[in-house]
């Protein structure tokens, strides 16, 4: 009995190992980037009722080609160990290209 406690124990860790991370992204269709993307660390504290600044990135009135949201193994361990009172995130953006301007003489 002791060898099959073992077991499962050994395979409960190793199952979850392979549940530490998640992405979510959202991208509007016919949005090209214009650069690189940036990335920057959040916070949310106790279950969500504190929460780093929001972010405002200088997309020069163009908008965002793409947002995304992840979190890795470290990030979860962090979450659980403090059973949800910590909670970190990676936030990724990317500005969208300047779109071309078509002027219309509607005389």
């Amino acid at each position: 009995m002791h060898t099959r406690s073992l077991i499962l124990v050994c395979l409960l860790f190793a199952l979850s190992l392979l549940t530490g991370c998640y992405h979510y992204g959202v991208r509007p269709q016919n949005s090209a980037p214009a650069e690189e993307p940036r990335t920057l660390t959040r916070h949310s504290f106790f279950w969500g009722f504190g929460q780093s600044p929001p972010i405002e990135p200088d997309c020069k009135g163009n908008g965002m080609s793409e947002v995304r949201s992840s979190t890795n193994l470290g990030y979860t361990l962090i979450t659980v160990a403090t059973i949800g009172i910590w909670v970190p995130a990676d936030i990724e953006w990317t500005c969208a290209k300047d779109r071309a301007v078509l002027e219309t003489n509607m005389q």
